[in-house]
């Protein structure tokens, strides 16, 4: 059976016996509680390789942009477009959810979003497998709840299929503007503890000491991928070439095995999709666009 752990089926589940959890190669994959289970089949009803609501970009109408406002296109992975239709969002007292990095577990996930302040976690990639179904399942309760309540949610294609075959059972996808990312594919969750470990005995950084992660830090080079790390006693700088967790994600050697045979690369079930704007046109510039 495939599946990228997308948690649709965790979300929808009405008995709430579907809770998502690493296997042993550092993926999350639902694991069912079988005496809870009613075998309503929900869960195979919206599970997005089963059930693919989605639209070919050969038909999508394509744009480059980029955040007029200096620091926002400096502090964001492209060209700032998520962070603005974030701001917009929570300026129209809209919901925003989207993946966020937890210093206090070293993993991702997404969180729901109220303020101005709260999105700024939101901004810059973040090259790991993010733990989406506490958050989804959150936001529908908030929006059923709240009948005028409407919401932004940002996410993988795998991850934004899924979630659109849950708000279609719900009835709620007119209520929630649906935003996907142009995806590398996900990385392991067991070499990333084993890079946080290089890093404690080769560079001398304990986790505890770490304050910043920048997968991505557009500072040195748009083009070049560079891992930016604040500690306590300094700063980690490498490019993709020299720092093995950017390297082996680059070459895709991290990814897992339904990355590589993605039906979602030219399809999507989101509103928008974004991207960084690679190509002739901007080659020379190192400020970053969004497609």
């Amino acid at each position: 059976m495939q599946c990228s752990g997308c948690s649709a089926c965790s979300v929808i589940c009405p008995k709430h016996c579907i809770s998502m959890e690493i296997n042993d190669k550092g993926f999350m994959r639902p694991v069912v509680n079988e005496v809870e289970c009613i075998h309503c089949n929900l869960c195979k009803k919206v599970c997005f390789f089963n059930h693919r609501n989605t639209s070919s970009l050969d038909s999508a109408e394509l744009y480059s942009a980029y955040s007029i406002d200096k620091q926002t296109r400096e502090t964001t992975s492209s060209g700032g477009v998520a962070y603005l239709i974030s701001k917009k969002a929570i300026n129209n007292h809209e919901l925003v959810c989207g993946a966020s990095f937890n210093y206090s577990t070293f993993t991702v996930q997404h969180e729901l979003c109220y303020t101005d302040k709260a999105i700024e976690n939101l901004k810059g990639s973040k090259y790991l497998q993010s733990n989406c179904g506490n958050a989804f399942s959150d936001l529908l309760k908030v929006i059923k709840k709240k009948l005028n309540q409407k919401a932004v949610i940002f996410g993988t294609p795998c991850q934004i299929a899924g979630l659109n075959n849950v708000l279609e059972k719900c009835n709620l996808r007119d209520r929630v503007l649906l935003v996907d990312i142009f995806c590398h594919g996900v990385p392991s969750e067991v070499l990333w503890k084993n890079y946080l470990n290089y890093l404690e005995k080769k560079e001398g950084i304990c986790p505890d000491q770490i304050s910043k992660i920048i997968f991505r830090d557009k500072k040195y080079s748009w083009h070049s991928y560079y891992m930016h790390i604040y500690y306590a006693n300094g700063e980690y700088i490498k490019s993709r070439k020299t720092d093995p967790f950017l390297k082996l994600f680059s070459m895709g050697f991290l990814n897992q095995k339904e990355c590589f045979s993605c039906p979602l690369r030219n399809e999507s079930a989101a509103d928008i999709r974004l991207g960084d704007f690679w190509g002739k046109r901007y080659a020379n510039s190192e400020e970053g666009y969004s497609m």
